[in-house]
């Protein structure tokens, strides 16, 4: 089920707004039975394809060794 937030009072707006807010989760309780958990939605987490875009730049070669041949011992 889905409902806009404008169709709700006033009140339980405020009161869904601070939760998200302050992050918490409201328990709605009839005669000390649990009718209903209203949580803050979480963000969706973004895939780890191309996650990292953006965030760095490569400077220079990095196809090269970064030390040449006659350092490497195991060529010797």
């Amino acid at each position: 089920m889905e409902i806009q937030l404008q169709q709700l009072s006033q009140e339980l707006q405020d009161i869904i707004l601070q939760l998200r807010q302050n992050n918490e989760s409201l328990k709605i309780v009839d005669a000390d039975q649990t009718l209903a958990i209203v949580s803050p939605a979480q963000p969706q987490k973004r895939g780890g394809f191309g996650c990292m875009k953006g965030t760095f730049e490569i400077v220079g070669d990095i196809v090269s060794p970064a030390a040449p041949e006659s350092d490497w011992e195991a060529l010797q």
